[in-house]
């Protein structure tokens, strides 16, 4: 694996001030080996977003669902749940 950037202020400006959205769990996808080209029923992800310190979460909060919830492909439905933003300041 190679990093990101070589460039100390980008590699800072990644790890505090530009949010980061990971994925981190997810349940319900077939093992490679017996995975095909379907749309199963169900599916559960686990997300790890990373806002900027001077972002409100509240605002953030509501811009995540909506953006999660709203206009999902093929007619599925997207239900946010147990969603926690968790704000933390180090400087």
């Amino acid at each position: 694996m190679q990093p990101t950037t070589t460039q100390p202020l980008e590699a800072y400006l990644n790890r505090t001030w530009r949010s980061q959205l990971s994925v981190i769990g997810v349940d319900g996808l077939p093992p490679t080996v017996s995975a095909g080209n379907v749309t199963l029923p169900i599916h559960n992800f686990k997300l790890s977003l990373r806002i900027p310190p001077t972002l409100d979460a509240a605002k953030a909060e509501k811009d995540i669902i909506k953006l999660l919830e709203s206009n999902p492909p093929y007619n599925a439905r997207v239900t946010v749940r147990n969603l926690r933003i968790i704000y933390i300041e180090s400087f």
